[in-house]
This record gives structure tokens, C-alpha cells and sequence, in this order.
């Protein structure tokens, strides 16, 4: 009887078992660079280039590199079908329709961890010389690849798995384990059938003239994605998502893809490069299968910039793009130049992109991991532009770009494996955030950051430079290695180059912007509803930590600005599509019902309470409502929002207890959107005094890129929500130290009698905005990168309530104007053109001094206006007074959202 495997993992797994392949009679035995990994491997040892190392090279790996895993490159007339059956992947129906299809194999070794019974790797015998597709995909289905001496290689016996630390092993062909020192020798592998042969055999090209690579990166017609690019660059993003196969092939299938459309005088693939870079090396560095920014960078530098994949299409104008796939593998660990194609995607570079034509990036699944910074600048092409030379491919056990293949045959694709380079062996917990995203104008590439805390979520993927405002798309050689995010300072070019930024940091913030265009609504209003209904799903009991005082609540307020059917509700429903959850919407009412959404009486007893829900989100078509509520004589909806906010009591306690409804403290969760008209948001701005302005996120639905050119739209978004994810016990989610630090040093100034006391409220919606994005993003806790993020959309909501407060400023002066109500006023209709233009021009220069300076006397309000102007300044403080505008208290004049300064 045979024993049973032993399953604990080697120390030394090639040092054990390199040897023994080797003496059974296999060439290409090498070792991964580091132990417990599936690549890289060393350079020059794999695509159609690469040499199989020597018996020396071997010995020398053994000593040198011991506990690394052990890559079988395929020798040429050896393939290894490799087919993926776990989690949520496709290979054992595929596997089974391609046996219906094209008859039984015949019983082999198989090289696996798993233990299904179907994941593996088959290896059979072809004859020399034969190329076959690199991948199987059948009737939509896929998660089969096939492993050939110049694609991939295959990890083997007594290897262990990165992510499962399972051990490798052979089975035999009787089905059964081999014994730890019995491996496959290449002679007594079977013959892949006849029927198989001729189904996966990819067609020949006889000869592959020299392609100037520089010359054809240069002459992509950049400007905006047209709809043929934005279709294929929206599949490519949504296969990054969903994280079937291997993310190398999938990328590679879609960017021959885009290549050939380049090819075609499509307009906008270099901006859709630049994008799927982003998106492709912000997701292979989150599932944790490439260990650098610039390991991910290069890698789909070289899908772009394979020499093989553009003599292909040079050579075969009219072969479909699936077996183009099957053609043109690119080497995924060829060192190749970086310079030259930068400067020819340059060349070509794309206008200024319309947001709404860039499809999105996917979506972080649950429980994804904490994002890397992931910064992505475009490819680079061969040095030289003509036909590669051995070193172009020889590092690589990944071939070129590849489209997708929707055809029931083999065809090139995406499959990982459980033992290829690029496959991680597990699903990955989807691609979080830090990258994807569309690539808007004046935007160009992301930059690398080294570290992910150190950069906003896609650090890498997002730390976007101010490049030339086409977009155009730059190699990693160019762009540097120093990122940093956008700054949020400066002119409206340098503000737009952030928002920009923003969308391009991770693929939930991307999708969210795809959605967004689909539906022709703002990003920025879609997302503020995306995050209510997020944070509705977390149970009361979570809170934000006891930084200053107690725990904060996580409840949510988003005032979503633009004219009466300007995209509140629009908004509202993309958002619902978007993001599918457990969220309950509540219409508007008063401060006394909003216990009710919570608990309800069921009995006379004052004991007789029942919870109806833990979670709502209160939506509020118009401000309008909520003004009218709050003028209500003993109406309480504003202190009660005010409340809400903090998670305090929000019911009443009546002396009758039969009336009295508590509700209790961080015992609800409450999201609000307030549909804003900026003309009649006084009723909200007016109560600054008691900080309810202060707790919303302020956010536009208007979206100056909006275009009736709509993209797919992506997948939906998945958060973490459930009991399991959250538990039921109270417990607080944890906050990077920049965040207590800012939260801290704020408090501190506030203390010290310096700024503004309503500040910590602004402070206090960040904090729950990071939650939100952290969330999107597939996680539980927050980190740098969220907070990063959030400094982005705090800023908006500054810029937006502002814009709101000038906007009901100027209402308020023409309806003064109409009305005479001010002799002032009148005077300045009754005066020349000239001088009623001077006395608002000074008026707006009071308003802007307040803004910088901060509260000061009338005196000191005079002294900083222009001599020639100053004749006018008392009529125009009169104006701005009269029409709320400034606020003059105590003898000094302020701004509405202002505090009077402590007296001594």
C-alpha cells in the first residue's frame, strides 16, 4: 500500500527537488527569486527566446537559492493544460464541455495543490514545433490555460503555494499520489489526441517582418476614447474585477485588443492604456502577486511594447482578435527599454479625455486587503523599434498582448493557475482601490510610490502628474519613481488635475465615475449617496475610536447641490444600482419621527418597545422640505439632526412614559441626503451658528464633462456588510496615526482660542468619509490612503458650499434690489452703470477679505480697501449686511459660518 504524502511544507523546496527533475529528464528546472512565490524567476530563461539553463546553472540555484520554489518551464514538445476549479473559477464546467467537445484524455501526471479532484496541471506530448492557443474559453466559460515552453511555467512537486502554503504534488496516472521522490519523466508522458490537437492548434504565420514599434506607439490617434475603445477598455477593467484567470493573460488579451484598434484609426487607445496600466498594476499589487510598483509597471510595459504582438498585427490585418490572441504571447519578465515607447505614446497622447467615455475599473470584493500604492505610467516600447532581439523576450513566461475570444474554441486569454507566474492560486480579495481609473485631462501618468501608506489609495495608481494637458501616456522611465499626490493648491488647472487624480486612485472610485457617466449624473453626487448607503449597512454599535471625548458615531450627511431636478434623485437611483445593499430609504418628516424609523410601541406598557431596523438613510428631495419642517412652531428637526449626527438621542422623554420613545445612543445608524437648490439653501446656511452646515458633505450634481457618449456600465459594487464582517459587539474600526494626529493638533488649536470651533465638525465628516471610501475599497478599517483621499473630497464640499453661499448672496442682493428695500440699494440703481458695478465689486472684496483674514471691525474692513474705492465701502458693508451676506456683531463684521473672536 502507498504511504500517504507528507503535506508539511519544505524548507528547502528546490534544493529537494530540482535535482531529481533533472535526472528524470527536464531542462528548464528553475528556481523563483524568492521562496514561497510563483515569479519572478531568473532572467533569460523563458519566451521564445529563452535559453534552458545548464546542469551548472542548476547547482548553482541549489545553493544559492534553496528554499525557492521550483518553475518547470515546458520543453517544446510538452504542453501542460492547466485547469483552475476553485473559488469562483470557471476550469472544471470549461474542462468538462471541452471533453463533450473533442473526446477523453488520456490518464497523465498532474501537478497540483489542490484537492478537488479537477485543479491542475495535464501534461501531454505534442509534436515540435507546434504552437497552440494559450488559453481555453467555451461557451463563455474559461480558467483554462495551456503551459508552452514560450508561455509560462508550471510550479511543481515540492513547491508551496503562496497564498494556500500547500504543498505541491504529483499525481500519478493511475490517479494516486506519487511518493515524494518519483516524478514524471518527459519520454512516458502521453500524446495529446488528434482531436485536441487540431481544436487548440493556433494558425500559422510564416513570417514576421520588423516592426518600428516607436513609429507605431507614436501614431495611435490619441484624443477622446471613441465608443469601440471605451467598450473594449470597460471589458478589460471589469475582467480585472472579477479576477478570473490570470490577471497577465486577461490584460495582455485586452491590450493587443486596443492595439489593433489603434491600428484601425481608432481614436483614444493611448488614454485607454494609460488607464488599464493603472488599473492592471494597482490590482496585481493588492492580490499581493507582484511585489513592486515597478515590477507591475514594466510587466504591462512589455504587454505594450512586445515586438511580436505588433508584427502580428502588422501581418495578419484581417485575423480575428481572439486567434491574434492565441498568437502573441508577450514575456512577462523581459527587461526591455522604457524610454522610447514613452516618448511615442506621447507623441500620440490623448485629448483631454471625457470622463464619461472612460469606463471604470472594478471594485474591491469583502474583505480585500489593505491597497498598496500603485502608480501606473505607461509602456514603453522596444529601443529600437525594429524586430526583438533575443534579450525582448527571453525573461518572460508570459507572451504578448492578447484580446479576448469570445468564440466556442481555444483562444488566448486569461487563466490563472495554480502554478504560473502570474497566478496567485487563490482569487484575490478584488482590486481595491488604489488604481483604475479614467485618465482625465490635464491628467497624464500616475507615479509609482514606494510605500502604500505613503500615497493616496493608488498611490501608485493615482499619484497622477501634471503632465501636458492631451493625457497622453508615459513609460515609468520618464514619469520617475518620486510620486505624490496632486496638489490641492493653486489655480482651476492644478484643482482639476486633482479631481482627476481622485477618480484614477482605485478601481471602486473609478467604477463609481463609470456608473456615473452611464447614467449622465455627477460622480461626486452618485458617490456621496454610494457612501450613505454604505455606511447604513454598519451596525450602530460600530463607531469611529474615542479619539477626543467618546466614540463617534459613523451617521452620515450628504447635501447634494444643483437646481430643482438638477440630479438628486437620478443620483439616488444610480447609486441604488451602483451599490445593491441592505439600506432602508425613509422620506423626510420631522425630528419627533425620527425615532420611529428605528423602534416602534407595540403594547401600553412603556416597556412594550420593538426595533423595526438598525440602519436608514432619511432622503430629502429638497432643502426646502427641511426648512419648512424646521420653521415648524416646536418643530425639533434641526437640533435632532444636529443629534443624529453625533449618534446622541434622537428620541423624546416625555414625563407621560407611554409617550416617551428612546431610542438610545449609538443604538441607530442614520445617513441623510438633502437635495440643495443653492438659491434657497439659507434655511440650512443660517443655522451655521448651531454647526449643521458644518456636518454635511457638500457635493455638486452638476458635471461639466457629462456627454451623451455613455459607457458600459461596470459590474456593481461589493462592500464588506453582514454580520460576519461586523460582529455584534461594540467595537471600534481602526485609524491610521495621521488621522489621530490631525484630529489632535485640531483640537489643540481649537483649545488654544485658534480657529474655528465649528472646525472639528469638518474633521469629524472626513473621518466618516475614509470610513466610507475604506469600505468601498473592500475593507473594514481605514487607512492613509482613504485619508488622502478624503483631504480631495473635503475640499470639494468646501469649494461646493461656497459656491452655494455666493450664489444665495447675489439672490439675496437682486431680491433686495427688486424690493428697495434698502436705501442703499436703491442709491445704486439710481446711480451710472459704473458706479452700482463698483459698490458689488466691493462688497465681493469684503466677503473675500473676511474669508482671508477672518472676523475684524468696519475700521479695519476700510482700511483694507483702495483709497479710490473707499467712498463706496460704507454702502456696500450696508448691502452685504442687509442681504446676510456679513454678519455685524458686537461691532465687528463676519462671515455667517464664523465665530467672534474670544475677547480678552
Amino acid at each position: 500500500m502507498m504511504p500517504e504524502p507528507d503535506d508539511t511544507p519544505r524548507a528547502s523546496p528546490y534544493a529537494d527537488g530540482a535535482t531529481e527533475l533533472w535526472n528524470a529528464g527536464w531542462r528548464g528546472v528553475l528556481p523563483t527569486k524568492r521562496p514561497g512565490t510563483k515569479w519572478p524567476i531568473p532572467e533569460g530563461y523563458t519566451g521564445y527566446e529563452g535559453v534552458y539553463p545548464s546542469y551548472a546553472d542548476l547547482m548553482a540555484w541549489t545553493e544559492d537559492k534553496p528554499a525557492s520554489n521550483i518553475a518547470l518551464r515546458m520543453p517544446k514538445n510538452i504542453i501542460g493544460i492547466d485547469v483552475d476549479a476553485y473559488d469562483k473559477k470557471q476550469g472544471a464546467v470549461t474542462f468538462a464541455r471541452a471533453l463533450e467537445l473533442w473526446g477523453p484524455l488520456p490518464d497523465t501526471w498532474i501537478s497540483t495543490s489542490r484537492n478537488d479532484g479537477v485543479s491542475g496541471i495535464r501534461f501531454f506530448t505534442i509534436p515540435e514545433g507546434t504552437a497552440l492557443r494559450t488559453i481555453i474559453e467555451l461557451d463563455g466559460t474559461k480558467d483554462i490555460e495551456i503551459v508552452q515552453y514560450f508561455h509560462r511555467y508550471a510550479i511543481v512537486a515540492p513547491s508551496v503555494h503562496p497564498l494556500t502554503s500547500s504543498t505541491y504534488r504529483w499525481v500519478m496516472p493511475d490517479g494516486t499520489d506519487a511518493p515524494e521522490t518519483v516524478v514524471p519523466e518527459p519520454h512516458e508522458l502521453p500524446t495529446l489526441p488528434d482531436r485536441w490537437l487540431t481544436a487548440l492548434e493556433a494558425p500559422i504565420v510564416d513570417t514576421l517582418q520588423p516592426v518600428d514599434v516607436q513609429a507605431a506607439l507614436r501614431d495611435m490617434p490619441g484624443g477622446q476614447m471613441d465608443l469601440r475603445v471605451t467598450d473594449r477598455l470597460g471589458h478589460a477593467l471589469a475582467d480585472l474585477q472579477a479576477g478570473a484567470g490570470s490577471r497577465h493573460d486577461t490584460t495582455n488579451q485586452h491590450v493587443l485588443a486596443l492595439l489593433r484598434l489603434a491600428e484601425q484609426e481608432c481614436a483614444g487607445v493611448p488614454a485607454a492604456l494609460q488607464t488599464l496600466r493603472e488599473a492592471f498594476a494597482f490590482v496585481v499589487i493588492q492580490d499581493g502577486s507582484r511585489h513592486s510598483i515597478d515590477d507591475a509597471r514594466n510587466e504591462f510595459d512589455r504587454m505594450v511594447t512586445g515586438t511580436r504582438g505588433h508584427a502580428l498585427i502588422a501581418a495578419t490585418p484581417t485575423i480575428s482578435l481572439e486567434v491574434l490572441a492565441g498568437l502573441a504571447p508577450t514575456p512577462k519578465d523581459t527587461t526591455c527599454s522604457t524610454s522610447t515607447a514613452g516618448t511615442a505614446l506621447d507623441a500620440a497622447g490623448a485629448a483631454p479625455h471625457d470622463p464619461t467615455t472612460a469606463p471604470v475599473a472594478p471594485n474591491p470584493t469583502p474583505g480585500g486587503s489593505t491597497p498598496g500604492s500603485t502608480s501606473t505610467t505607461p509602456p514603453t516600447a522596444a529601443s529600437s523599434g525594429a524586430a526583438a532581439s533575443p534579450a525582448d523576450t527571453r525573461n518572460s513566461a508570459h507572451p504578448d498582448p492578447t484580446p479576448d475570444a469570445p468564440t466556442p474554441t481555444a483562444t488566448d486569454g486569461a487563466s490563472s493557475s495554480t502554478a504560473n507566474t502570474s497566478a496567485t492560486g487563490a482569487p484575490t480579495a478584488g482590486v481595491s482601490a488604489e488604481c483604475p481609473v479614467t485618465p482625465a485631462a490635464g491628467t497624464n501618468t500616475a507615479t509609482a510610490s514606494a510605500s502604500p501608506s505613503a500615497q493616496s489609495p493608488t498611490a501608485a495608481a493615482a499619484a497622477t502628474t501634471n503632465a501636458p494637458s492631451t493625457g497622453t501616456y508615459t513609460t515609468s522611465a520618464e514619469a520617475g519613481s518620486a510620486p505624490a499626490a496632486p496638489s490641492t493648491d493653486g489655480d482651476d488647472a492644478a484643482w482639476k488635475a486633482d479631481c482627476d487624480w481622485f477618480w484614477t486612485t482605485r478601481p471602486s472610485l473609478a467604477a463609481v465615475k463609470t456608473w456615473a457617466a452611464a447614467r449622465m449624473c455627477s460622480p461626486w453626487s452618485v458617490l456621496g449617496v454610494i457612501m450613505c448607503r454604505a455606511l447604513t449597512t454598519i451596525p450602530p454599535w460600530i463607531t469611529l475610536p474615542p479619539i477626543i471625548g467618546g466614540r463617534g458615531s459613523l451617521n452620515f450627511f450628504v447635501a447634494l447641490v444643483g437646481n430643482s431636478g438638477g440630479g438628486k434623485g437620478t443620483s439616488e437611483s444610480c447609486a441604488a444600482d451602483a451599490l445593491p445593499c441592505d439600506c432602508y430609504i425613509a422620506p423626510e418628516g420631522s425630528g419627533e419621527g425620527l425615532a420611529h424609523l428605528f423602534i416602534r410601541r407595540v403594547g401600553k406598557n412603556p416597556d412594550d418597545i420593538e426595533r423595526v431596523r438598525n440602519g436608514a438613510m432619511l432622503s430629502i428631495a429638497e432643502v426646502d422640505t427641511l426648512a419648512s419642517i424646521g420653521g415648524r412652531t416646536g418643530s425639533t428637526i434641526m437640533p435632532k439632526l444636529r443629534n443624529a449626527f453625533s449618534g446622541e438621542e434622537i428620541g423624546f422623554s416625555y414625563a407621560d412614559a407611554s409617550k416617551r420613545l428612546l431610542v438610545g445612543k449609538h443604538n441607530y445608524r442614520l445617513t441623510v441626503s438633502l437635495g440643495v437648490q443653492p438659491e434657497r439653501a439659507g434655511a440650512l446656511l443660517s443655522d451655521a451658528g448651531g454647526g449643521t452646515p458644518q456636518r454635511f458633505l457638500w457635493l455638486p450634481t452638476n458635471d461639466p464633462d457629462i456627454s451623451r457618449v455613455r459607457p458600459t456600465e461596470p459590474p456593481p459594487l461589493k462592500i464588506p456588510e453582514g454580520g460576519t464582517v461586523w460582529g455584534s459587539y461594540a467595537r471600534s474600526i481602526a485609524v491610521p496615526a495621521v488621522v489621530e494626529d490631525t484630529v489632535l493638533d485640531a483640537h489643540v488649536r481649537r483649545s488654544q482660542g485658534h480657529g474655528d470651533a465649528l472646525d472639528g465638525h469638518a474633521l469629524f465628516v472626513r473621518e466618516k468619509a475614509a470610513v466610507a471610501l475604506a469600505l468601498l475599497d473592500g475593507r473594514t478599517d481605514v487607512n492613509d490612503n482613504d485619508w488622502t483621499l478624503t483631504g480631495i473630497l473635503m475640499d470639494m464640499s468646501d469649494r461646493t458650499r461656497a459656491s452655494v453661499s455666493t450664489t444665495l448672496s447675489q439672490a439675496e442682493v437682486e431680491a433686495a434690489r427688486a424690493m428697495g428695500r434698502l436705501d442703499g440699494m436703491r442709491r445704486a440703481e439710481s446711480d451710472d452703470a459704473a458706479g452700482s458695478e463698483r459698490v458689488q465689486r466691493i462688497g465681493r472684496r469684503i466677503v473675500a477679505n473676511l474669508e482671508k483674514y477672518g472676523p475684524e471691525t468696519p475700521g479695519y474692513a476700510y482700511r483694507r480697501i483702495a483709497s479710490r474705492d473707499r467712498d463706496y465701502v460704507e454702502e456696500a458693508m450696508q448691502i452685504q449686511v442687509a442681504a446676510g451676506v456679513v454678519v455685524l456683531e458686537a461691532g465687528v463684521l463676519r462671515l455667517p459660518n464664523q465665530s467672534l473672536p474670544p475677547t480678552e
